[in-house]
């Protein structure tokens, strides 16, 4: 078992803090026009858009996903060089009916596989752009190894405004982890699901060139039609890793570098009784972990377990309850978490204590990404070391493999300003 220990180095928002459910108004000062990436996809669109790129089930594979209005090839041509494509792959596309409102585009995925190691390479689907990425480091003592994570970011103006910064500082992460509550799309009866078309053009820049993994929120599960809970999800990230999952983008798991990275929904239909599939999987995956290979083993979750925030009181502990032994005896290092729309950073923290000697994982919730912030707090409980209501995203820098720093970056501060950070110890 993995032990920690947690060395604490240090500790405006936009005018106008966008609710979920926020309405635009003179009174509030919300302006009423809508950004360019909020055209309607009804509309027939100039080529491919919505691109986003992640990890494949293999180190040597990344999966490219775009969308189009009408049908077309899902093929995409990819090389080392610029303009110069010497590999094609093929894949498919998927449509999906919401309601009587609102059909999706065409989805499209493709995994390229056969990529080496650490390489930037250049791709072009018909009919687009190029764009480029950098290919999965491989799986081992490869360090640094960086993750940005976010979460509840929803589409608005404080929303871009967290892309904007997390893009400047892109040069430094190598892959993102969005922690649910995507697009808040909610059911999409109300907006025809358009709002997925709109968070993924906005995502689009980021999500062209650097791989995002996802986690299942509530929000994606009220988005539910056809007998397919959380519909928009499994269509539009149906290229995430497999590793042996059987309910889409509930579950899943994929190594990187040095870390072994599982993706669990905080409210998963099945519940998470030791005869759940969930349940079932997760404990094989652990199982499956080599720590020699990768020792840093990271859990993304949408509900925290952890939480001192007056708002969603409770909401993860049945889950807590039902898997934290599981977990922690299975190595965790770290969980990172969102659903409360605030930054929270715990302690080493098991069964609710502080864990003496910091032999436990550290607990970090990031839902402030855009959705409307949650400002009240409870009293603060011995396990929690910092938090703040500002929208912001974090990045986990596993520098060997002992030692990991983490920063919290806000929107209101320059990209290279830090607002909170820690190390993370992690001793085998």
């Amino acid at each position: 078992m993995l032990t920690h220990a947690l060395l604490l180095l240090s500790a405006s928002t936009a005018a106008f803090a966008h609710n979920e459910f926020a309405q635009c108004t003179p009174e509030n000062g919300c302006i009423a026009a809508e950004p360019a990436w909020v055209a309607k996809f009804s509309t027939p669109a100039a080529g491919p858009e919505q691109y986003w790129i992640n990890y494949g089930s293999t180190p040597d594979a990344m999966v490219v996903g775009w969308l189009t209005s009408s049908a077309s090839a899902s093929t995409v041509q990819f090389g080392t060089s610029s303009g110069s494509y010497t590999h094609t792959a093929s894949g498919n596309a998927s449509q999906y009916k919401y309601s009587s409102r609102y059909t999706s585009g065409f989805i499209h995925h493709v995994a390229l596989t056969g990529l080496a190691p650490n390489t930037k390479y250049y791709y072009l689907v018909s009919g687009g752009e190029e764009y480029s990425f950098q290919s999965s480091p491989g799986v081992g003592a490869i360090f640094p190894y960086t993750f940005g994570f976010f979460a509840d970011i929803g589409e608005n103006n404080d929303a871009d405004q967290t892309v904007q910064h997390m893009i400047a500082g892109s040069a430094n992460i190598d892959s993102y982890v969005l922690n649910g509550d995507i697009s808040y799309a909610s059911g999409c009866e109300s907006t025809g699901c358009t709002t997925w078309d709109a968070f993924q053009r906005m995502m689009s820049p980021l999500a062209s060139v650097k791989p995002i993994a996802i986690a299942i929120g509530n929000h994606e599960q009220y988005d539910t039609a056809n007998g397919i809970t959380a519909i928009s999800t499994q269509y539009r990230f149906a290229g995430m890793p497999t590793q042996g999952r059987k309910d889409g983008c509930m579950y899943f798991s994929y190594e990187v570098g040095p870390a072994h990275v599982i993706s669990l929904a905080s409210f998963y239909p099945g519940g998470f009784s030791s005869s759940s599939p969930l349940t079932q999987w997760l404990k094989a995956d652990l199982a499956s972990i080599d720590k020699a290979k990768t020792p840093w083993v990271l859990v993304s979750l949408h509900a925290p377990w952890y939480n001192s925030n007056t708002a969603h009181q409770g909401d993860g502990e049945e889950m807590r309850a039902k898997l934290e032994d599981m977990l922690v005896k299975g190595g965790v290092s770290a969980f990172f978490t969102g659903h409360v729309h605030a930054y929270e950073r715990s302690h080493p923290v098991v069964n609710n204590a502080v864990v003496a000697g910091g032999a436990g994982p550290v607990h970090f919730n990031i839902g402030d990404a855009g959705a409307g912030l949650y400002t009240s707090w409870k009293s603060t409980p011995a396990w929690s070391a910092f938090h703040s209501a500002q929208f912001g995203h974090g990045e986990f820098v596993i520098v060997n493999a002992t030692h990991a720093h983490w920063t919290w970056h806000r929107n209101a501060d320059s990209e290279s300003t830090v607002a909170d950070e820690v190390f993370v110890v992690n001793t085998q």
